[in-house]
């Protein structure tokens, strides 16, 4: 067995877990319109304009139980975005990644099964550091107030972070409300009350 089949079946079997009604994946041969960008000259000037050119490529089928041999454009967006994430951190080398809104389309318990199953991929690959961002109180339950960074705008367009465990009621609060529960209710206008654990300035505008 090649590496890439390996990795695909990988990718499956971590798919299967967050979004269960998904039986398999494949590909056909399909036709598609690409635009490429033409160049010619007129009277000694250039011009550029767009060329649509058809090609053949790969369309993605899936088999879903609720039936089989539908197109990536039937299948919801939460499905593609699970199956995008997984690619990438099954397919990189890097030691860092980075997603953004990574609850984006997702019921809560995908949400949560998603983390998890990122956090089974770390265990496997211990050099590899994960960051999400987030706006989901079921994202945030995952993980440990010490591993949340709350991020808020100052008046100088800076965004101040702080860990959500810097929170003055964050040891009594979270006795019996969980992290999500906590960071949902509280906000982030704490984060400018004190001293903040970091500054990152905002880019300037154009």
């Amino acid at each position: 067995m090649t590496a890439e089949p390996e990795r695909f079946a990988q990718i499956m079997e971590a798919l299967k877990q967050v979004v269960p009604i998904v039986k398999r994946i494949r590909s056909r041969p399909t036709k598609l319109t690409r635009l490429e960008k033409r160049s010619i000259t007129i009277n000694k000037q250039d011009r550029t304009f767009d060329e649509e050119r058809e090609v053949m490529g790969q369309e993605l089928i899936f088999d879903m139980k609720s039936g089989d041999g539908l197109p990536a454009t039937a299948v919801s967006e939460g499905t593609l975005v699970v199956l995008a994430v997984l690619t990438l951190v099954y397919g990189s080398n890097a030691d860092l990644i980075m997603l953004d809104d990574v609850e984006l389309g997702l019921h809560p318990k995908a949400q949560r099964d998603l983390i998890r199953q990122l956090r089974r991929i770390q265990e496997t690959h211990p050099k590899l550091q994960i960051i999400v961002s987030t706006h989901s109180p079921y994202v945030v339950d995952e993980f440990k107030a010490e591993d949340v960074w709350v991020f808020a705008p100052d008046k100088e367009g800076c965004a101040v972070i702080k860990r959500l465990s810097e929170h003055p009621d964050a040891k009594r609060a979270l006795e019996v409300l969980t992290t999500g529960e906590f960071w949902s209710a509280e906000g982030e206008p704490w984060v400018l009350d004190e001293e903040p654990t970091a500054r990152i300035a905002e880019e300037p505008k154009a």
